[in-house]
């Protein structure tokens, strides 16, 4: 009976070491699990669109079309992967509506200066704002403009509107989470995500709890990467939430089931009484 009480001891320590040595790992490379910036093409300019990049450091990139007269105008912020070319179909689709965009790169994406962080960022969707004018060319009021980000892009385009001085016409959550390590938890069952996650919150259901500005919530109802219960709190969370489920939808293929139709709606109508 001793020997099988050691034996089991034994097995247990082995097992609490490795558990430990694997939560240390995911702690020491948490940024690059938060961040998998993924290589790939470059986006291919077409007409009326320039590449430019923020004053300020890190000196990142920009990739924006200006609207047509009195048009609105999409800050478009990325999911983790940080392609550009990501959302092409998104913004082309948009800019066809005589609509401006401006997509921010991620500081430490492919070929950007910096290192990623969730402050980083949230500053540099700052400057992007306070120098959308001069980017432009024009002036565009808050009432002209639109937020919109897909999943970690949702967090930061949250973070913006509620840290501008003037908010939004509107707010786009596209496959977004209530925090990130609420959906981290989900892929690591087994950790404490919140714990090893400790500097990175993108805690956007508290964000929204203040925000007045009209959002609009997208979420695919099969979404594997982000559970759909992420949506349901973010719609409860804002005071002026529209909320729109797909029931096919997964996590990036909202457009294949009527996204950009009714995100189109949505700037029509928060825009229209904008000065």
């Amino acid at each position: 009976m001793r020997r099988t009480l050691t034996r089991a001891l034994f097995a247990a320590a082995v097992v609490l070491v490795a558990y430990g040595a694997v939560a240390a790992l995911l702690l020491a490379n948490r940024h690059a699990l938060i961040y998998p910036f993924q290589p790939g093409p470059s986006v291919q300019l077409s007409s009326g669109e320039r590449m430019v990049r923020l004053d300020g450091a890190p000196a990142v990139q920009v990739w924006l079309s200006a609207p047509q007269a009195d048009a609105p105008v999409i800050l478009y912020f990325l999911g983790n992967g940080g392609r550009l070319a990501d959302a092409q179909t998104r913004m082309r689709a948009m800019a066809a509506q005589g609509y401006g965009f401006a997509v921010l790169a991620y500081r430490g994406s492919a070929g950007q200066p910096g290192a990623p962080s969730e402050a980083g960022l949230v500053a540099d969707a700052q400057r992007l704002d306070a120098q959308l004018n001069r980017l432009m060319g024009q002036v565009v009021p808050p009432g002209r403009r639109v937020y919109w980000g897909t999943s970690l892009g949702a967090a930061v385009a949250t973070a913006l509107a509620t840290t501008t001085q003037t908010p939004p016409a509107g707010l786009v959550i596209e496959a977004g989470f209530t925090r990130l390590c609420a959906a981290a938890q989900a892929a690591y069952p087994l950790f404490p995500a919140c714990w090893l996650m400790w500097d990175e919150g993108y805690n956007t259901a508290q964000r929204l709890r203040g925000l007045q500005t009209d959002v609009l919530i997208l979420h695919g109802a099969r979404d594997q990467v982000i559970p759909v219960a992420h949506a349901r709190i973010n719609g409860q969370s804002a005071p002026n939430a529209t909320l729109r489920l797909y029931p096919k939808g997964q996590h990036m293929d909202l457009p294949r089931y009527g996204a950009l139709d009714h995100i189109r709606d949505f700037i029509e109508r928060v825009t229209r009484a904008g000065p």
